[in-house]
C-alpha cells in the first residue's frame, strides 16, 4: 500500500506542481523499490516461514 501511495504522490506532483526530471525519477524509483521489497518479503514469508514452495 505504501508503494501505491508513493505513485499517487508522484501523479499529484506531476499534475499540480509540474514535477519533471529528477523529482519524478526519485519518486518513481522509490515506488519501484518499495514494490520490489514487498515482492521479496512475500516470497520469504511463503517459502521460509510457511514452508511452501
Amino acid at each position: 500500500m505504501l508503494a501505491w501511495t508513493v505513485y499517487v504522490v508522484l501523479l499529484a506532483g506531476r499534475w499540480y506542481l509540474g514535477w519533471r526530471g529528477r523529482p519524478a525519477i526519485h519518486w518513481t524509483l522509490g515506488g519501484f523499490f518499495l514494490l520490489l521489497l514487498a515482492y521479496f518479503e512475500s516470497k520469504v514469508a511463503l517459502e521460509i516461514l510457511l514452508k511452501r514452495g
